[in-house]
């Protein structure tokens, strides 16, 4: 009997219908875009005013006068404090306890610093939350040993990933598209020239090869083995989605209420500036041919009808409602924050007891653990890549030698800590590890060896305990 396999990648179903997310390549890349369009307080689309039914007012002309904008920034502070954690100061890479060689440690750390982490992996952690995933592709500066390896942050909108139609978990094939204008010249006058020349790079990965094309020409210099064995690429995802290609950002579900929010503050806005363009009502009358109703400033050529009485007014709208939809409006956002662990610390009161903030406070590394794992976990099996393509060798896929750690989500008890740490070396716990948790307090720096710097410390105590005990069998001095 034939075993068929489980077209996983391909599972429409388990996609959800509606506006939240999207079911073609085409839609995704959209998506994505609105996302970072809504990091940074853009304008809502088309797409967004429709599926949302976004309030929007017009004039007699059909000429825009009032529409919903973004008026919070609950999406960036989601994203930044994402951002915070996946990345803090104190990220430090080491490498597991089998693999301490002198030549390896330097290899890694070679590679962090060529790829800019050191500094700059705050911008990966950024695409990872805030756009629900990131790639990170792994290539040579030079197609000569030393290779000089980096990982290079790739957007989400410039790469497929395909994964496997057995299990959905194996990455069989990536395409990378990312189009590009020539660089803009510079004459001796200091003129500034933009060339509008559009290219287009295209490069293929696989298990055992990279191809490249550049405007649909194969680049014979980008094209050739890698040697690795797997595909030289990392797809990261924040929460994965129905399908194993994408991702869902840190707040999913967010958009909804915002846009409602934003949608009410928009009718607010309108009807507080309604005397902006009245509207005239006449009752009772019938108007004349030379009437222009809508210009101000014109005399009004109308006359009654029978024993009706005119009535020529303008209609205004009651404010008396305006502080209900307020209220309305502010309740939808908060409630949506509520749900939120990334705002449940800052949106503490003062009256909040100490036994919720702790929930509030675990609610929130929960979360970012979790992010941390999956973000640095990848990332680490980016560096043995790497590692693995500058000694030209295949890697292998089941063990991890690169790890990635950060000190802790919150703000931690120093005095607490170092007394848990005192404990746990009393307990048998490997001098290394300690070293590894200093780390991550900043009490260590970052860029020290673990292994060697545990090894300092023992030597330092040994000394110190020959000396005292040197000391205190050294005879007494006589007293004269």
């Amino acid at each position: 009997m034939a075993i068929l396999p489980f077209p996983l990648t391909r599972d429409r179903t388990a996609l959800p219908a509606g506006r939240d997310l999207p079911s073609t390549w085409a839609e995704w890349r959209a998506w994505y875009t609105r996302r970072d369009v809504a990091y940074h307080g853009g304008l809502y689309d088309a797409a967004d005013r429709l599926a949302y039914q976004l309030f929007q007012a017009r004039d007699d002309a059909n000429e825009v006068i009032a529409e919903t904008r973004r008026l919070t920034r609950d999406v960036a502070h989601v994203v930044d404090v994402n951002r915070h954690a996946l990345a803090p100061e104190s990220l430090t890479l080491t490498l597991t306890d089998s693999a301490q060689d002198p030549d390896l440690v330097g290899g890694y750390r070679s590679i962090w610093k060529r790829s800019g982490f050191a500094s700059g992996f705050d911008t990966v952690a950024g695409q990872f939350a805030g756009l629900g995933r990131v790639g990170l592709a792994v290539r040579r500066l030079s197609q000569t040993p030393p290779y000089r390896s980096v990982l290079v942050p790739v957007d989400p909108r410039h790469y497929r990933a395909i994964y496997d139609a057995d299990t959905g978990t194996q990455l069989e094939r990536v395409i990378i598209t990312i189009p590009f204008f020539d660089a803009a010249t510079v004459d001796g006058a200091g003129q500034v020239t933009e060339d509008g020349t559009e290219h287009v790079w295209v490069q293929e990965l696989t298990a055992d090869t990279v191809t490249t094309w550049l405007d649909g020409v194969l680049q014979d210099d980008q094209t050739g083995d890698h040697r690795l064995g797997v595909v030289p690429f990392v797809n990261a995802r924040y929460y994965q989605a129905g399908e194993s290609e994408h991702g869902i950002w840190a707040a999913q579900g967010l958009d909804s209420a915002l846009a409602l929010y934003d949608s009410l503050q928009a009718q607010i806005a309108a009807i507080g500036t309604r005397y902006a363009n009245p509207k005239l009502v006449i009752k009772g009358a019938e108007i004349g041919a030379s009437s222009e109703l809508s210009l101000f400033g014109r005399v009004l050529n109308f006359f009654g009808i029978g024993s009706v009485d005119v009535v020529a007014e303008y209609l205004e709208p009651s404010l008396q409602q305006l502080g209900h939809l307020l209220e309305s409006a502010r309740e939808i956002r908060e409630t949506a924050k509520e749900t939120l662990p990334e705002f449940l610390v800052s949106g503490a009161g003062a009256n909040a007891s100490g036994r919720a903030l702790e929930y509030r406070s675990a609610a929130l590394v929960a979360k970012m653990g979790a992010a941390r794992r999956r973000l640095w976990s990848e990332t680490a099996s980016a560096l043995d890549m790497a590692q693995a393509m500058d000694a030209g060798a295949p890697v292998d896929p089941d063990a991890t030698v690169a790890r990635i750690t950060g000190g802790p989500v919150l703000p931690v008890d120093l005095k607490a800590h170092l007394e848990a740490l005192g404990l746990a070396k009393s307990l048998g716990v490997r001098q290394a590890d300690i070293v590894r948790a200093l780390q991550d307090l900043d009490l260590v720096p970052d860029d020290a060896d673990p292994e060697a710097y545990a090894a300092e410390i023992l030597d330092g105590e040994a000394d110190r305990a020959t000396r005292f005990f040197v000391d205190r069998t050294r005879a007494a001095p006589e007293l004269e």
